[in-house]
């Protein structure tokens, strides 16, 4: 399976996205507090006049390319982490990962 997308109930659905939520909020704090100091990765790119065909084009283009760049990091991180490697070794017990979303939102509602 390319991707786990929670199809099954609304508590489901709600624990995944809680923690999606939580993830990206760590990590505003995180930058906040420590500064430049050890930074974390956090970036969007966004434009508020585009043509509706150009954000359909868009929702293909990042479909496919957020796609292939979370597959490519999901098989380096599966190459290191030791519930798939048990004879790795290392110290201590930690969570990466890396989350994109997609989001839009039409202008003339918000006028």
């Amino acid at each position: 399976m390319r991707a786990y997308v929670p199809s099954g109930s609304e508590i489901e659905k709600v624990s995944i996205l809680g923690i999606d939520v939580a993830d990206l909020l760590t990590t505003i704090t995180h930058n906040i507090t420590t500064g430049a100091a050890d930074p974390r990765f956090q970036r969007k790119v966004a434009y508020d006049n585009l043509p509706a065909e150009a954000v359909g084009e868009f929702k293909v283009i990042v479909n496919r390319k957020a796609q292939e760049l979370l597959e490519e990091f999901d098989r380096w991180l599966a190459a290191r982490d030791r519930d798939v490697n048990p004879q790795l070794e290392g110290s201590g017990r930690q969570r990466a990962g890396l989350g994109i979303y997609y989001f839009e939102t039409d202008m003339a509602q918000e006028d």
